[in-house]
């Protein structure tokens, strides 16, 4: 088991609107999911931020348990060269597998590093966002730059939502229909009833985007 983990630079973004209160928290949960893999309550303030943690400790434990099992392979490897250059070309031969496994693990890990954390998971949010993604790819040429950008986006759109899918969409749909570039709380609205998003939604945000 290892004795410790890595908190990426990156993630400070993503989690600088907390409070104090709110990172210590998030700060605690970290080390209880480390030690014993308990996550907070799906009510907890500090839900959203902590998935990303999880996330990437989840990808650098297969990375690390992947050495640790090329290790083991390599140790296991028998039979002691006859002569030294026999050992000589056994030893190149293995350096040059163990590099080529590596660098393979390497670049598979960067490639999986880092994946988008959604708010809400049902389908209706998830082509919700798809198509905002691409309303702003059509209108204004934007994508985002990175994963981390775009997660960085849905947990401000999360924010302005307070948790709640039905007014996230509300909020995706107001900037569509006025053509902003960027995400707002709504304006002039009540707060969405639970329900409140029938199953025309999309279909109505789609007209809007065509």
């Amino acid at each position: 088991m290892k004795n410790g983990f890595i908190i990426y630079k990156d993630f400070y973004e993503p989690v600088k609107p907390l409070s104090d209160l709110d990172l210590g928290i998030l700060f605690r949960s970290i080390f209880e999911y480390q030690i014993d893999g308990t996550e907070p309550g799906a009510d907890s303030p500090i839900k959203m931020a902590f998935m990303f943690f999880k996330n990437q400790f989840d990808l650098d434990g297969k990375k690390y348990l992947k050495r640790c099992e090329l290790n083991t392979k390599n140790g296991r490897k028998g039979g002691r060269p006859k002569t030294e250059t026999n050992r000589t070309v056994a030893n190149k031969a293995e350096t040059e597998t163990e590099t080529e496994t590596e660098k393979e693990t390497e670049t598979k890990t960067e490639t999986d590093k880092e994946t988008v954390v959604y708010p809400f998971h049902t389908e209706t949010f998830l082509e919700a966002w798809k198509l905002w993604k691409q309303f702003k790819k059509d209108q204004f040429r934007y994508t985002h730059r990175s994963i981390m950008a775009e997660n960085t986006a849905l947990n401000k759109l999360a924010k302005l939502a307070n948790g709640d899918e039905n007014t996230a969409l509300l909020i995706l749909e107001q900037s569509v229909s006025n053509g902003w570039r960027g995400l707002f709380a709504l304006k002039g609205k009540d707060q969405p009833k639970p329900g409140a998003i029938d199953q025309d939604y999309l279909q109505e945000l789609q007209s809007r985007l065509s």
